[in-house]
C-alpha cells in the first residue's frame, strides 16, 4: 500500500488518473479493509482520532499556490479536482487527503498501460502531424 497525504488537488487528480484504485476515489467505496487500515496508519502516525472526514487530516506543512495554481484548481473541470474539494475545501489551510493507493498486480499494469497509450502516445502523434504538416507548407 502507499500512502500519501495530499495536499494539492492537482496532485490528486494526477494520482486518480494513473491508478485505478485510489482511496478515497468518487465511486469507489473504501472496503472494511481499508477503512481500517486508514485508521491503523493515523494511529500510528500520531493523527490519533483527528480526521476531519474520514480521509482528511490536519498535515504539518502548507503548500503555497500562485493565483495562477489557484485559478487552475478553482476553474477545473476535471471530476477528481472537483471531488477533491468537495472532501477536502480547505486544502489550503493545512489540511490534506490521506490517499491509499494499493499495490496490486492491476494497479501497476493500469498505470503502465494508461502511461503507454496516453499522454506519451498523444504528444507523439501531435508532434509527428505538426512535424508533416509544417513539411508540406515548406514544400507548397
Amino acid at each position: 500500500m502507499i500512502t500519501a497525504y495530499v495536499a494539492n488537488p492537482l496532485v490528486y487528480a494526477m494520482i486518480c488518473k494513473r491508478a485505478t484504485l485510489v482511496y478515497p476515489k468518487e465511486g469507489l467505496a473504501a472496503p472494511p479493509a481499508i477503512n481500517q487500515l486508514r485508521e491503523n496508519i493515523l494511529r500510528c502516525h500520531g493523527f490519533g482520532g483527528e480526521a476531519i472526514v474520514p480521509f482528511v487530516l490536519n498535515i504539518p506543512f502548507q503548500v503555497w499556490f500562485s493565483p495562477k495554481d489557484k485559478a487552475r484548481i478553482y476553474t477545473s473541470q476535471d471530476s477528481h479536482v472537483k471531488y477533491y474539494l468537495k472532501l477536502n475545501p480547505c486544502f489550503q489551510n493545512q489540511t490534506g487527503l490521506l490517499t491509499l493507493i494499493p499495490v496490486t498486480w492491476y494497479n501497476p499494469i493500469a498505470c503502465i498501460i494508461h502511461s503507454i497509450t496516453g499522454y506519451p502516445l498523444k504528444k507523439f502523434i501531435r508532434k509527428n502531424i505538426e512535424t508533416s504538416v509544417q513539411n508540406t507548407v515548406c514544400l507548397n
